[in-house]
């Protein structure tokens, strides 16, 4: 069976009606410097909140905004300084980060879709989205983002510049479940960078930096990490009143 990309993308990432839809994401930073093994730094917990209106038969837009902290896999508490294994210097990561508002608009093409981003903390260069039929009636949809951007500073602020970013993003779902307003789905992410953040303290030493984790779906109701999310919403508490995007 054949599913129409437009509206398979609308019913896996957020949903056919207006609320609200969160996407979890749990992933690991790995430092990669040239002539060195990688290196695990911090687990990243982020949630991004989804909110779709319709702008036309042949048009949507999903306006998002995201937050996130990072921690200590050896504590499992909000990161907090510690010694660089590669220099033996301490250093002080991010703690906590948020991006957005933002939004994707997705426009129905004689090829399939048309994807555009708008992020703040980023300069887009390129957003591609295939979906692939898999064995067991399981369905593969994939984003592909090709931009520039920075890693969190220690103060929490988004670099716009510095860096090579390529993202992909792996929506996986059951096809039977793609008449459902909003179908349950779970994935993987990659995010990698050409670069090495300035706080790590590395010098002139070159290599990249990648996170790579899982995703999953959820209504701002279920809790897929009860410590995670007590965290970020102390943190942010402005998450859970602020409006994501104006009345519509």
């Amino acid at each position: 069976m054949t599913h129409d990309l437009f509206d398979t993308y609308r019913r896996i990432l957020s949903t056919t009606g207006s609320e609200e839809v969160w996407w979890w994401y749990f992933g690991t930073l790995m430092v990669e410097v040239d002539g060195l093994p990688s290196i695990p730094l911090l687990e990243a917990e982020t949630i991004m909140a989804y909110r779709t209106q319709t702008l036309s038969p042949d048009s949507f837009r999903i306006h998002w905004r995201e937050i996130g902290y990072f921690r200590d896999p050896r504590t499992g508490e909000i990161a907090a300084p510690f010694v660089n294994p590669i220099t033996g210097h301490q250093l002080t990561p991010p703690r906590s980060f948020l991006e957005g508002p933002g939004h994707y608009t997705i426009t129905r093409t004689e090829a399939g879709v048309r994807l555009d981003i708008v992020q703040p903390h980023a300069n887009i260069q390129s957003a591609d989205v295939t979906l692939r039929e898999l064995p067991g009636g399981r369905v593969l949809l994939q984003q592909t983002e090709r931009k520039t951007r920075g890693l969190p500073l220690p103060d929490g602020t988004m670099p716009k510049e510095g860096m090579q970013a390529h993202t992909v993003l792996s929506f996986f779902a059951n096809a039977a479940d793609l008449d459902k307003p909003s179908a349950q789905a779970e994935g993987s992410y990659s995010f990698t960078l050409d670069g090495l953040a300035p706080w790590l303290g590395l010098g002139a030493r070159t290599g990249g930096s990648t996170v790579h984790g899982i995703l999953t779906k959820s209504t701002p109701a279920e809790h897929q990490n009860a410590t995670a999310q007590t965290r970020l919403l102390d943190l942010f508490p402005q998450f859970r009143t602020e409006p994501l995007a104006p009345a519509f």
